[in-house]
């Protein structure tokens, strides 16, 4: 209401509600309804996209776990045949060089999985410090099932560098039954040594 200076209602006035404005905040507030519901399913698209990367990554792991595995037992048996053709017959030239060549790729392969393994217990060594660190926070059991299967990843490593060390130490004895140079043969069992003295 509008007065004068006597006080006396001159008019009336009115409030006029403008569509235009009342369109834009509502227009406002439902594009941000949906912005929140976008980046919410955006979210939980990325988090199933990144559970599946992490669960292939943990299968390929595996798999190549699994591949040096069988190139171990793989090797093994080989080197089992070439000790037995050995001793049953002598071997011609073309034998030696398929037979060396064999070795070769034994001791490159025995060779390559003891690093992979060695590589993996000195990651597992680096992240005792880190279970010190919590030990006793979760309780007792909880830490004791920790510790085990960190004894239990410890183990199925350390078993896995060895039957590469040993493997790499077959092939060079083997090679030294053949009728070549000892002298690659040696070095590799020097190696072998220093491996296993440090």
């Amino acid at each position: 209401s509008a007065v004068n200076s006597g006080g006396k209602i001159v008019g009336n006035g009115q409030l006029v509600v403008n569509n235009a404005a009342r369109a834009a905040a509502v227009a406002t507030a439902v594009f941000q309804v949906l912005a929140v519901v976008t980046a919410q399913k955006f979210l939980a698209d990325i988090d199933k996209k990144l559970a599946a990367i992490d669960k292939g990554v943990k299968e390929i792991q595996s798999w190549l776990e699994e591949d040096a595995w069988a190139t171990l037992h793989a090797g093994h048996d080989y080197l089992n045949g070439i000790a037995q053709t050995i001793q049953a017959q002598r071997l011609s030239p073309p034998e030696v060089t398929a037979f060396l060549n064999q070795l070769e790729q034994i001791d490159r392969d025995s060779q390559r999985i003891a690093r992979m393994t060695l590589k993996k217990l000195e990651r597992l060594e680096a992240a005792l410090p880190e279970i010190k660190k919590s030990w006793g926070s979760g309780g007792v059991k909880e830490d004791a099932d920790l510790l085990r299967g960190k004894v239990d990843e410890w183990g199925y490593y350390a078993h896995g560098l060895m039957g590469a060390l040993r493997l790499r130490g077959a092939a060079a004895q083997l090679r030294c039954s053949l009728p070549v140079s000892p002298g690659p043969a040696g070095h590799r069992l020097g190696s072998l040594h220093e491996c296993l003295g440090e």
